[in-house]
């Protein structure tokens, strides 16, 4: 019977002007919170391992000797994670969504009603 996976939490990353951003739409409860695995437990449980890293959308560090550690995400994660990116690259963007931030964190969003039309009109 194997030995069942070893999972530890790191801290809070070193945070960029980027990550930052996207620090402020992480729930709180996420904050500081990754999966650590080292590679011979990942080696011995990589089926487990990638069904948690894909399907909970959790980010995995792999830990190895002389910290040349890999983070493993999902492809998804990863896509997402590359658009975000390239969203709030552009300062103009980046502003424009903390001024949303603000205007929703200060009550002044409203909910409107969609209609749907028929393909005919």
């Amino acid at each position: 019977m194997s030995q069942a996976p070893q999972i530890a939490s790191i801290a809070e990353p070193n945070l960029t002007f980027g990550s930052r951003f996207l620090w402020h739409f992480v729930p709180a409860e996420w904050r500081g919170i990754m999966l650590a695995v080292n590679y011979t437990n990942l080696r011995d449980n990589m089926k487990k391992y990638m069904d948690k890293v894909s399907n909970d959308y959790e980010t995995m560090i792999v830990t190895r000797k002389d910290n040349k550690n890999i983070v493993m995400l999902s492809e998804e994660s990863y896509n997402n994670m590359m658009e975000n990116i390239y969203v709030i690259g552009n300062k103009d963007n980046y502003d424009w969504l903390m001024e949303s931030k603000e205007q929703l964190e200060n009550g002044l969003a409203s909910m409107r009603n969609t209609i749907e039309v028929d393909d005919n009109e």
